[in-house]
């Protein structure tokens, strides 16, 4: 990768056609893409061919995240690194956390996604090889700000099939209208009706989408009475009474809008209702949630 990264700075070095020319079975096809779009006497094409490149490669400008990438050479003192291999995660009850820090000048989320993405191919190729056709462990994806921090191309098939592959994709975004934004709506529409479970909290302001969720959890008879009154004069006023069933929003809008902190909508296949939410400090296992995360902050030199 750091010759990539060369690479995509200096247009003039001929090396990448090259090396497309002599080792590669379609290389001279490539080659001559290559140099159509980097080479030749266009600068309008090779303008927008280094503004695409800067733009992908530009995680790769700091050196901190090119050494994770590309680690120097170690000397004998020290301890060799173990390199990241997805064939053996995969198959392995191992967990593997992808942070990525967005307050830096450089995001390195296209870098975490194509860790995620490579994990994914790997984890179908692994279950095309078994007799049931899934992975022999479930492996479970939980990709929080998904549409910020690992967009995948693949996220709606993946939504669609994974689960027939072993694969759980748990995902957590603000509203649909990120999804819409990175996937469009189609594949938006996927990814959300794909969720066998969907768990809504309070506070959205889509009103779109909450119509939408008000409508799929359906109606109910509300059971109405009415009281109408007559009067005759000097003699004895009458009344009578009916009763009536009209369709009522079995949660409208502003319910679901307007569920408190602690509890959220949950729609699981035909089932909805309102479920409460225990903190993690609050669990059995809090403790050893909590030692977690100590660790974890040490090793980024975090004091609790």
């Amino acid at each position: 990768m750091r010759d990539v990264v060369w690479w995509a700075q200096d247009f003039t070095d001929h090396e990448p056609s090259r090396i497309l020319r002599e080792r590669s079975p379609n290389g001279a096809i490539w080659a001559r893409e290559l140099d159509q779009w980097c080479r030749e006497d266009a600068p309008e094409t090779i303008g927008n061919t280094k503004t695409t490149l800067s733009r992908i490669t530009a995680c790769l400008t700091d050196a901190r995240v090119l050494n994770l990438l590309c680690p120097p050479a170690q000397t004998d003192s020290e301890r060799p690194d173990v390199p990241f291999l997805a064939d053996n995660f995969v198959v392995s009850t191992d967990t593997v956390y992808c942070l990525v820090d967005d307050s830096r000048e450089f995001s390195t989320a296209p870098i975490i996604t194509a860790l995620v993405a490579a994990i994914i191919d790997e984890a179908k190729t692994v279950s095309q090889h078994t007799a049931a056709g899934r992975l022999p462990r479930p492996l479970t994806l939980v990709l929080d700000e998904v549409a910020n921090v690992s967009p995948l191309p693949q996220l709606p098939n993946l939504m669609r099939d994974g689960g027939d592959r072993g694969l759980h994709t748990w995902i957590f975004v603000h509203s649909m209208s990120q999804l819409v934004g990175k996937w469009g709506p189609d594949a938006a529409t996927t990814i959300c009706e794909s969720a066998a479970a969907k768990l809504i909290f309070g506070g959205l302001a889509d009103k779109v989408f909450l119509e939408k969720i008000s409508k799929l959890i359906g109606t109910h008879l509300v059971a109405q009475t009415s009281t109408s009154m007559q009067r005759h004069g000097g003699r004895r006023d009458s009344s009578s009474t009916s009763m009536s069933e009209r369709d009522e929003r079995r949660m409208k809008i502003d319910d679901i809008r307007q569920i408190p902190p602690g509890s959220a909508l949950l729609l699981y296949r035909e089932y909805e209702a309102i479920v409460a939410l225990t903190p993690w400090w609050k669990r059995p296992d809090a403790d050893e949630l909590r030692q977690s995360q100590h660790w974890s902050l040490r090793q980024e030199g975090i004091t609790s």
